[in-house]
């Protein structure tokens, strides 16, 4: 679709998280410290929609909410708020949002980076990718996501062989507990240890190619596992794909002391890749709702998120979606209110 060359005022999209604990690596077991759900979520502005200033006026005041409160402490206090906040936008204002299991992201980092080989290319067969990550998320003990994530923070020879070594064990052990020969998660754990033997006899002893690129932080540290930066390449693609009329998009995201070089980083990798990562060949809905040629049009600005009103309302969306995912994940009860999910 072309561009409409009458539309000369930039899209603009707010950005705030939830459940960012930073490197997964570092917390690389079942719960990940508590904050075992990541959300990102992204908040656009309509020309033709009420101004998200008002719309954040409104239902703070709505819900008896003092407008110098914070908005999460609002919120927590309050559910109905997210209710009529979502009420609010839907008519005008899009929404963009990637909630994300850790676990399970650290589970498709392990199929992507590790079970690799000649005879399986996670690329072109993402339905298996997601199976074996799958069965890695709900079956394998923390043992080997641990060492997984000590491995990808120190790449040594010492930690590749830990890995590789819990990961054997804990497929063994997973194996060993399948109730009965006719559960098909058995053939998935079979399989999945006969790809990590392939995999390490092809390719040998390079230990960054069983690891996805590392991204460093605003001292040029290394960030190993980021869950942050996979959901923003996301909704970059998501917004671009929305705005395709549009001559620009500024993405407007809360402070990041620690991701900002490495967010800024996601753009640049885009940008320079335009023309080669949304292609033809995706199965949809994939390809249908994301374009990453975004040449020059996608601009990244770091915002207070206290003086900016579309920010604060993103937080507000992306902590119930964590809390959401949360409950569903510990097996907890939820309540009307979460239905707005």
């Amino acid at each position: 679709m072309s561009r409409d060359p009458s539309n000369q005022a930039p899209a603009v999209v707010h950005i705030d998280e939830s459940g960012n604990a930073g490197d997964v690596a570092l917390n690389a077991s079942k719960d990940f410290a508590n904050q075992r759900v990541f959300t990102l979520a992204g908040v656009g502005e309509s020309k033709h929609g009420e101004p998200l200033s008002n719309i954040l006026d409104k239902v703070m005041a709505a819900t008896g909410c003092k407008r110098s409160e914070p908005t999460g402490r609002a919120a927590a206090r309050n559910p109905k708020m997210v209710d009529d906040l979502v009420r609010h936008l839907l008519p005008s204002h899009p929404a963009f949002i990637e909630v994300m299991d850790k676990r399970f992201y650290l589970a498709t980092n392990i199929v992507s980076f590790l079970l690799a080989n000649s005879a399986f290319d996670p690329r072109s067969n993402p339905e298996r990718l997601n199976t074996y990550a799958d069965v890695l998320t709900d079956d394998v003990d923390d043992r080997a996501t641990a060492a997984y994530g000590d491995f990808a923070r120190d790449p040594t020879r010492e930690s590749f062989t830990a890995s590789i070594t819990a990961l054997k064990d804990s497929l063994l052990r997973a194996t060993l507990s399948v109730p009965s020969l006719n559960d098909p998660r058995l053939q998935l754990l079979e399989e999945m240890e006969q790809l990590l033997t392939v995999s390490c006899r092809e390719r040998g002893h390079n230990y960054e190619q069983y690891l996805p690129p590392p991204d460093q932080n605003h001292r040029g540290k290394r960030l190993a596992l980021l869950p942050h930066v996979n959901a923003f390449a996301n909704v970059i693609g998501r917004a671009n794909q929305f705005y395709r009329s549009s001559c620009s998009i500024v993405l407007v995201h809360d402070e990041q002391l620690q991701c900002e070089s490495a967010l800024r980083s996601c753009v640049e990798m885009i940008r320079d890749l335009s023309g080669q990562l949304s292609l033809p060949s995706d199965p949809p809905p994939f390809s249908v709702n994301v374009d990453w040629n975004i040449g020059e049009r996608v601009e990244v600005k770091f915002d207070n998120s206290a003086t900016t009103p579309g920010i604060q309302i993103a937080a507000i969306l992306a902590r119930f979606c964590t809390q959401r995912l949360s409950t569903i994940l510990n097996n907890q009860p939820t309540h009307s209110s979460d239905a707005v999910a």
